[in-house]
């Protein structure tokens, strides 16, 4: 994939990231990870990675889901970007649906590959 398609991917409210899901034995499934809280311009800020290897067909429940959270739960005008940013990776994970064992990958080396990535 091109450095700048990956890099939009961290720059939006939501962002997607292709990848190949591990679905047991030799099977694999589309997938994506999911990066939210991003923005450009005046709130410039890389999107934190919530989530790993959604397969694609969970996908539009997993965005309901969230942005259901956000719509219940922000303060009255209040951005998706402002929502975001006032909340840990766990806690947005939570609202999206993803289990901490998705979490447990980000804590480590690929978190810093990620952010090489990006370069930063």
């Amino acid at each position: 994939m091109p450095p700048g398609r990956r890099r939009r991917s961290y720059v939006g409210d939501i962002g997607l990231l292709a990848t190949k899901v591990d679905m047991g034995g030799d099977a694999e499934a589309e997938g994506y990870h999911l990066i939210v809280g991003g923005g450009s311009g005046a709130q410039s800020a890389l999107g934190r990675e919530i989530c790993r290897g959604i397969p694609a067909d969970e996908l539009p429940r997993r965005l309901e889901i969230g942005l259901g959270a956000y719509l219940a739960q922000r303060d009255s005008g209040e951005t998706f970007y402002a929502f975001a940013q006032r909340r840990s990776i766990a806690e947005l994970a939570a609202l999206f649906g993803c289990s901490t064992e998705s979490l447990s990958s980000l804590q480590g080396g690929e978190a810093g590959a990620h952010r090489a990535a990006m370069g930063g």
